[in-house]
C-alpha cells in the first residue's frame, strides 16, 4: 500500500491560541499518551509470559532501574534475583503492578503528534475542529520525514512517523521477549476498529512527552478553513500566512449540495 503524500492535523481556535501556534510558530507539540482521548490508548493489557531465567531477570532489572533510579547496579541485581526467587513473574498481583509500571513509563516517555490521511472526514471536522469552525494544517509527508531525520542527526532526538493499525482484539505480545520496537508498536500503534475512520499516523517522540519541535515553513503544504469558520477567524489565519516568508496555499471547505461531503476551493490572499 502506497504511503500518503500529505498528512493532516485538525485544529480548533482556543482562547489562549495554543492551536494557532502550529502556524504562528510552526510548533509541533507532543503530548504524552495520558492526554489522548481514548482510555485504551497505550493502556492495553499484555502478557508477562514465559521466558528463560535470564530474560525474566533482565525484565525485572529494566523495570527496577526505571522505578528506582537512585539504586546502583548491585542493588538492582539483588532485587531482581529476589523477585525471581519469589516467583513474582507468575504472581497475578505482581503482574498487575508490572503492567501498571510499563504503562506509566510509556506515558512518561513517549510524546505523540496525531495526524490523519484524510482532510474531508466530516466526523473529524466535527470532533477536532469545533464543528467545522476550525482549520486543518496539511503537511508534506516526505519533507516532514526529511526534517525529522536531519533533526535526529543534529540533536540525537528520535522522532518516527508510524501508521496506526486497527483491531477488534487487543494485540498479543510477551513483555519478556518483545523487542523495544515491538513494545512501542503494540502499546502506541494499535487501536480499536471504532477509530478506523481516522486513518491515523503518529509522530512518536522518544523521551519527548510534553515537548515541542519547531519545524520549517516548507513542510506546511497548505491550510484548510472549516466550512463554518467565522470571518474574524478566517482573517486571523490569512494574516498569519501573509506574515510568513514562504507562501502557503489556503483553501476553504464548503458543504456539497448534492451529497454528504465537503468541497475545497483555493483562497487567494
Amino acid at each position: 500500500m502506497s504511503k500518503p503524500s500529505t498528512l493532516f492535523k485538525y485544529r480548533q481556535f482556543d482562547p489562549k491560541g495554543y492551536h494557532l501556534q502550529l502556524l504562528t510558530h510552526n510548533k509541533v507539540y507532543f503530548p504524552s499518551a495520558a492526554g489522548l482521548n481514548d482510555p485504551f490508548d497505550s493502556n492495553v493489557p499484555f502478557v508477562i509470559g514465559t521466558g528463560t531465567e535470564q530474560q525474566v531477570k533482565d525484565f525485572f532489572k529494566r523495570g527496577l532501574t526505571l522505578q528506582y533510579p537512585s539504586l546502583n547496579d548491585a542493588q538492582i541485581e539483588t532485587m531482581s534475583d529476589s523477585l525471581y526467587s519469589m516467583g513474582a513473574h507468575s504472581n497475578p498481583v505482581a503482574n498487575q503492578s508490572m503492567r501498571k509500571h510499563i504503562r506509566d513509563y510509556t506515558v512518561a516517555t513517549y510524546g505523540i503528534f496525531a495526524l490523519s490521511t484524510k482532510a474531508d472526514q466530516i466526523l473529524m471536522w466535527s470532533h477536532y475542529s469545533n464543528s467545522h469552525s476550525g482549520f486543518v494544517v496539511a503537511y508534506d509527508r516526505a519533507k516532514m520525514m526529511d526534517f525529522f531525520y536531519n533533526h535526529h542527526k543534529s540533536t540525537g532526538e528520535l522522532i518516527a512517523l508510524e501508521e496506526v493499525s486497527y483491531s477488534t482484539t487487543f494485540p498479543s505480545w510477551n513483555a519478556l521477549t518483545a523487542s523495544p520496537v515491538e513494545k512501542m508498536k503494540n502499546l502506541l500503534l494499535v487501536k480499536s476498529t471504532d477509530w478506523g475512520y481516522e486513518e491515523e499516523y503518529r509522530l512518536i517522540f522518544h523521551n519527548g512527552a510534553n515537548k515541542h519541535v519547531i519545524i520549517d515553513d516548507s513542510i506546511i503544504d497548505h491550510v484548510i478553513l472549516g466550512c463554518q469558520i467565522s470571518d474574524s477567524d478566517k482573517s486571523t489565519i490569512v494574516s498569519i500566512l501573509k506574515s510568513k516568508a514562504t507562501k502557503i496555499k489556503l483553501r476553504q471547505a464548503s458543504m456539497k449540495e448534492d451529497t454528504y461531503g465537503l468541497n475545497f476551493a483555493d483562497v487567494i490572499y
